[in-house]
């Protein structure tokens, strides 16, 4: 009887992680990370590659006047490694007011907004940003489990204006990769990340 059903419990979990068996572990590394600073309606910023799979942001806001939204719009250019076509999607929103809204959504700004959410940061729960304070974001990673797993590794370019109060006030320019773990998101296999 006890054979019955430890054999019945081994077929169910065999059934279970069958899907799983073989498919590779993907990860999204970062190669670089770029900010600029646009215009006078934030103070100051800072931003930083913490490792290959972390990104890091410091942003300051003026003293004159609270900031109300702090909406970032993205360019992402997709391509696969060794070939020339580029798949390019623009106008992809960020609203950092609106990260708590996109809880469960599965899409492309949903990776963003889940790794804003797990990411080590003091940004208000509720806008407006207030005036003279110095906001962060820490640690954030980009989990390659919420993307589908059919999907050919690609290298990215990620490009974006942050505009605080309908003002331009920062630009950002991110490259990195999608790939299998144990590769480095360059087309060679890598040993050690």
């Amino acid at each position: 009887m006890c054979r019955k059903y430890c054999l019945i419990w081994a077929l169910a979990l065999w059934i279970w992680c069958e899907p799983f068996a073989g498919q590779a572990k993907k990860q999204i590394l970062f190669n670089s990370m770029k900010c600029s600073l646009r215009g006078k309606v934030l103070a100051a910023v800072e931003c930083r590659q913490e490792s290959r799979q972390a990104l890091g942001l410091i942003l300051t806001t003026q003293e004159l006047e609270a900031t109300n939204n702090i909406v970032g719009v993205f360019e992402l250019r997709l391509s696969i490694y060794g070939q020339l076509k580029r798949l390019t999607m623009k106008n992809i929103r960020l609203e950092l007011c609106h990260r708590w809204e996109q809880r469960g959504k599965k899409s492309l700004m949903g990776l963003f907004y889940k790794g804003l959410r797990r990411a080590e940061n003091n940004l208000p729960n509720q806008c407006p940003f207030r005036r003279n304070t110095s906001y962060f974001i820490r640690h954030m990673e980009l989990d390659a489990c919420e993307l589908p797993p059919y999907l050919p590794e690609y290298n990215f370019t990620f490009t974006g204006r942050f505009y605080a109060n309908n003002v331009l006030g920062l630009d950002v320019l991110i490259t990195g990769g999608f790939c299998e773990a144990q590769q480095d998101c360059t087309g060679q296999r890598g040993t050690e990340l």
